[in-house]
């Protein structure tokens, strides 16, 4: 199913105007009674420039935000359940914070720190603690960010005591993986004494 941005408003004579979602409000609600277990399988739901201006598809967002978070407890690594969740979020349009969902769900134990929720789940986290004043939550979000950044950096450095931190826009082309990873961080790591040092102290 696609979503496009600024659907207009479809005519159905004498100047009725319907609601351009209608349609996809009816598979979503047979969905949503029917079959709510397939969302844990559903793909991304990209939402930078999509806005929904619909009542149907309001109504409808309280109880796919309910089924999403049941299923995010279940399976918290899934980035396209978040995604799903940040669509229907926005739908909502009721300012739904997330550190309730956040403190709820439970990443497994083999899960490296800081992955999950994905980071831009954690940048929402960020900022609303942030708008709230939770400061101690604001600061364990910014040292589990600086402790694996530099673990990162310092992993690389004794593996080759020789490199240097990239410059922004000098990354050398990556001929793997690993070398690409490593490009990344050294690009990063100039920045984070700002994003994240400054903030911490």
């Amino acid at each position: 199913m696609a979503l496009r941005n600024n659907l207009p408003m479809a005519s159905v004579g004498d100047g009725v105007e319907t609601d351009p979602w209608m349609e996809v409000c009816g598979y979503l609600k047979k969905i949503l009674t029917n079959h709510p277990h397939v969302l844990i399988n559903m793909p991304f739901v990209l939402t930078p420039d999509l806005t929904v201006d619909s009542e149907e598809m309001q109504s409808l967002s309280a109880g796919f935000l309910t089924i999403i978070e049941s299923l995010l407890e279940r399976k918290p690594s899934s980035a396209p359940l978040w995604s799903q969740w940040r669509f229907w979020r926005m739908v909502e349009d009721a300012e739904r914070p997330i550190e309730p969902l956040v403190e709820r769900v439970k990443p497994s134990p083999l899960a490296r720190v800081g992955t999950v929720p994905p980071a831009n789940i954690y940048n929402i986290y960020f900022e609303e603690c942030k708008a709230n004043g939770k400061w101690s939550k604001l600061i364990a979000l910014l040292t589990t960010v600086w402790d694996r950044e530099y673990a990162r950096i310092t992993r690389i450095q004794k593996h080759d005591p020789t490199i240097e931190l990239f410059k922004p826009g000098t990354r050398p082309a990556p001929t793997s993986g690993d070398d690409w990873l490593t490009g990344l961080t050294l690009s990063v790591a100039p920045r984070l004494c700002g994003n994240r040092g400054s903030p911490l102290i």
